[in-house]
């Protein structure tokens, strides 16, 4: 993945650049157009490099700020190597990222960081009312979201689940062994 707008872009591998009539590895003399966004190509704003006959090609910022960038390293009377490269929203190599500004609905369920999601809210309404109907055993076992906000919400969910439970064992605590035998009642 690489970073839209990069103040620091990282080279790009483009690959060998051979000669038509020998196939000899050309390791001087290659040249570079880029295209943003598919529009008309022009030439590149560095100069390409090579090591072990491979070519690469660093970016100028403003040639990462677009969508895609295609690089097309060439040299007469020789086969011409391209790459497409497409940008991400995140400032990070390596990550997507999502871009804040396209999110057109902000009530649905998205998965993002540092959000209140009404998901969340409903799964821990759905496994407070599991604990409710449980015996202490059973109330254990339950798994709570991975996605609770804070220890402070865990501590109030955790003082709920124990009244709740206390309640219920006090009840069950006084049923007989065998409630179907009418002589115990």
């Amino acid at each position: 993945m690489y970073p839209r707008n990069n103040a620091n872009p990282l080279p790009i591998l483009v690959g060998t650049i051979t000669q038509i009539s020998d196939g000899v590895v050309q390791t001087t003399g290659v040249s570079v157009s880029v295209s943003k966004d598919n529009g008309a190509y022009v030439a590149g704003a560095n100069t390409p490099t090579v090591e072990q006959g491979e070519w690469s090609y660093t970016p100028s910022q403003a040639e990462t700020d677009c969508s895609s960038l295609r690089i097309v390293l060439y040299k007469t009377g020789c086969y011409s190597r391209s790459i497409q490269v497409v940008f991400t929203a995140s400032e990070s190599f390596g990550y997507a990222g999502t871009d804040q500004s396209k999110i057109t609905n902000a009530t649905a369920t998205v998965a993002l960081t540092n959000t209140s999601i009404k998901s969340v809210t409903d799964e821990v309404t759905a496994n407070v009312t599991k604990i409710a109907g449980q015996t202490a055993s059973a109330a254990s076992a339950v798994a709570f979201p991975a996605a609770i906000a804070s220890q402070a919400s865990v501590d109030t969910l955790a003082s709920y689940v124990d009244t709740e439970v206390a309640a219920i064992k006090a009840k069950t605590d006084n049923l007989p062994t065998d409630p179907a035998d009418a002589s115990d009642i």
